[in-house]
Formats: C-alpha cells, sequence, structure tokens
C-alpha cells in the first residue's frame, strides 16, 4: 500500500489524510500479526512526478519545512522492485517491517549541517534520530540543547555566545540560508525578517530561553549582537541557576 510521511510527521490542515494513510500503517501491522503479507509504504516528498512537483507553491512550502527531503522517482521504483517481488511475498515477516517511512529528514542529519530540527522532529517520537549511530551524547556537542550550554556557561559573555549560535541557527532555518549568511552585527530586518518570522522567534526564545521578548524589540531594528544580549539579560534560565546556587550556599 501507498501511504505517506503524513501519517507519521503529521500535516498542517490535513488530517483526515493523515487518518487516512495511519490507517493503512495500522492495517498493514494487523496484517502481519495474523501472518498475511503486507507493507505501508509511507511516501514523503517526490521531487519530480506528482502534486508536490505540479505545484511551485506546495513544492516551496515543502522545501522550507525543513522535515521532509526529496525522493527522486528511480529510488522509489527501487524500493517497489524490492517489495513487490513476488518470490518477497511468501517469505515471513515481522512486524517491524510492516511498515516502510521514506523521505523524512532525521534531526541528526540537520544537526550534522549545523540547522536546527524542525518543530515536529522534536517530539519526543523522533528522539532516537537525533543522535549519530555509533556515538555517545557527550561526543556529538551539537546533539546538545542550547539551554544545556546556556545553563553550563560560567559568565554572562558565554551565554550571549550560545544565545547567538543557536539563533543564527534558527534564523538561517526560518529564512532558508545557511547559517555562516547570518551577520550578528547586522539588524534582523535586513535578513528579510517580518512579522510572522517575529512571531516565530518570539516562541521560541520563550520555549529555548525563558526569556518573554516582544515582537516590537525584535522588530525595532535591533541587531542580531544586541537581541542576543537581551535575551541573555531577560533569561529566567540564569535567574533559576542563581537562585540555586544561593539556596545551596544557604545551606
Amino acid at each position: 500500500m501507498l501511504s505517506s510521511v503524513a501519517g507519521v510527521a503529521g500535516n498542517i490542515g490535513q488530517s483526515n489524510y493523515a487518518a487516512g494513510c495511519t490507517f493503512q500503517d495500522a492495517l498493514a501491522r494487523h496484517r502481519i500479526q495474523h501472518q498475511q503479507g503486507a507493507t505501508s509504504i509511507d511516501l514523503g516528498v517526490m521531487r519530480t512526478i506528482g502534486i508536490v512537483a505540479e505545484t511551485e507553491r506546495l513544492h516551496e512550502n515543502f522545501k522550507k519545512s525543513g522535515s521532509l527531503g526529496q525522493i527522486e522517482e528511480d529510488e522509489f521504483l527501487a524500493l517497489l522492485t524490492i517489495y513487490c517481488d513476488p518470490e518477497r511475498t511468501n517469505m515471513p515477516q515481522t512486524i517491524g517491517k510492516s511498515q516502510i517511512a521514506m523521505g523524512l529528514v532525521t534531526p541528526v542529519d540537520l544537526l550534522e549541517r549545523n540547522l536546527e530540527p524542525a518543530e515536529v522532529l522534536q517530539r519526543p517520537l523522533f528522539a532516537s534520530f537525533s543522535q549519530a549511530r555509533g556515538t555517545n551524547q557527550s561526543n556529538t556537542q551539537s546533539s546538545v540543547s542550547a539551554a544545556t550550554l546556556f545553563n553550563l556557561a560560567e559568565d554572562d559573555e558565554q551565554r550571549v555566545a550560545v544565545v547567538l549560535e543557536a539563533l543564527a541557527r534558527k534564523l538561517a532555518r526560518a529564512l532558508s540560508i545557511p547559517p555562516e549568511e547570518i551577520d550578528v552585527h547586522k539588524p534582523l530586518h535586513a535578513f528579510g525578517v517580518d512579522s510572522l518570522v517575529a512571531v516565530e522567534l518570539r516562541n521560541w526564545i520563550g520555549k529555548e530561553f525563558a526569556a518573554d521578548i516582544a515582537v516590537f524589540d525584535i522588530m525595532r531594528g535591533r541587531t542580531v549582537a544586541a537581541i542576543g544580549e537581551l535575551i541573555t539579560k531577560m533569561s529566567q534560565l540564569k535567574r533559576t541557576k542563581k537562585t540555586v546556587a544561593s539556596l545551596e550556599a544557604d545551606a
């Protein structure tokens, strides 16, 4: 059965479509449990064929999402060749092989390119994909959250550096540009940050650094570096750390 990764990662405004895809996945699993053959292929974005390839707006939206790769036609046909092999239909299958996801970008794919994973990829469902196989979490600095590095910093200078690095990655992902193109000495509007991106940044700042920054402060022409300093100043993470240290000293 041809299903879609929408059943795994979801798709805004298409809950009915995602539910149908999930049903196909469940049906394949059910058949395997009863010793019957079945495979549900959760297909992502096809680059050259299909509705996304034929609709420029959809193509651009998926390109900016950051959670889906692009599948080539020959890759898809090769997968069908394997799973439609008549000899394979007689082979015993396990429940884990009843569902194949194709075209999902894992968090580690983005972390290795110094990009922040999309919001959907930060769900617990994808937690095991945030670390490359054969590596230790302690050996992969990029896999450590910015909030953790912020709390480990010894002074405000180090905290600002952590914020600026995370902010540059966030801006790069939101604007679909390489992180190295973010000049922290330029104002945000120089990168084309509009009100929608500003709201997204504000929500991310609140979630990542526990800092309540107004959209006005983001849009008023401050440089990226100035925003980083403001986040460090307003962050509740730093205050919590100081409070804990004070309580420990009193004890």
